[in-house]
């Protein structure tokens, strides 16, 4: 629901509730007290005459417009490579042999460039942590 349409539905609502409230009796009778309760009737309560509302134009805020993707960044090989070997250097022997099998590879040199991309997010992860 837009909020056009909330404001819409809003001030109608407003609107029958102010009429209906224009139709009821100026003052509400008191609750039935027995007088032998010594009690004093209250005063019985006068509705002020409801104010008429007038509607409000709200302009839709303009949408902003949706930043363009940053264009993907082309890893090659020796990126790859060079990502492994500060790893094993690291002495994460353990971890660089984990990616290889999480990919199925033997050689870290044998990923296929679609795969360069997680294969970079790994090597990164576990060269800085």
């Amino acid at each position: 629901m837009s909020l056009e349409t909330e404001i819409a539905s809003l001030t109608l609502a407003v609107q029958a509730l102010t009429k209906a409230l224009a139709s009821q009796p100026a003052s509400i009778p008191p609750p039935y007290v027995e007088a032998d309760l010594g009690q004093a009737q209250p005063e019985p309560v006068k509705v002020a005459k409801p104010v008429k509302a007038k509607p409000v134009k709200v302009e839709a805020p303009t949408p902003e417009p949706e930043p363009e993707p940053a264009p993907a960044i082309k890893y090659t090989v020796q990126d790859i490579r060079s990502l492994a070997q500060a790893a094993l250097d690291d002495g994460k022997l353990a971890g660089v042999v984990a990616i290889n099998k999480e990919f199925g590879l033997k050689k870290i040199s044998e990923a296929t460039e679609d795969k360069f991309a997680e294969i970079i997010a790994r090597l990164t992860t576990l060269v800085h942590g």
